[in-house]
């Protein structure tokens, strides 16, 4: 259970999950590439930078999508290209009806379960040893004398 998803990342994972779990593998990676998408949406980003065919350009597929999470400093460029196989498996799913292996999905929902904790969760853990840590230095300071020494 990953905390703080929004709710429509949250409901688009899980379905992806359910999908798993009751081996419909093609629901499964449509779902996964969906939920991508829901993150995209949710950070509003509408579009990235592109190349094809050694041209740069604007795009707002998914890919660009992607891309633009990097672009915007959500996710690190290596996280970039991690989200991209996800997005792959979910396009041959949806165009071309191939299901990829549990295994295969398994790895996948790794990938988007990680990209998940690192976009929602992270900062939330961070800011908490952030506060932990300022709480104990204003103890150890309320303990200290300020005076003539």
């Amino acid at each position: 259970e990953i905390d703080n998803l929004p709710p429509i990342v949250h409901r688009v994972y899980h379905e992806a999950i359910g999908a798993y779990n009751a081996g419909l593998m093609l629901s499964c990676a449509a779902a996964l590439r969906a939920t991508i998408e829901a993150i995209c949406t949710d950070k509003q980003i509408k579009s990235g930078q592109v190349t094809k065919t050694g041209k740069h350009f604007l795009s707002n597929t998914l890919e660009g999508k992607i891309n633009g999470l990097y672009e915007k400093g959500i996710i690190t460029l290596e996280q970039t290209a991690f989200l991209h196989e996800p997005r792959f498996l979910g396009n041959e799913a949806l165009h071309e009806y191939e299901a990829p292996t549990s295994d295969i999905l398994s790895v996948a929902i790794d990938v988007v379960e990680h990209m998940l904790i690192t976009v929602y969760e992270m900062k939330g853990k961070a800011n908490t040893l952030t506060w932990s840590r300022e709480r104990r230095e204003q103890l150890k300071n309320k303990g200290k004398v300020v005076g003539n020494h």
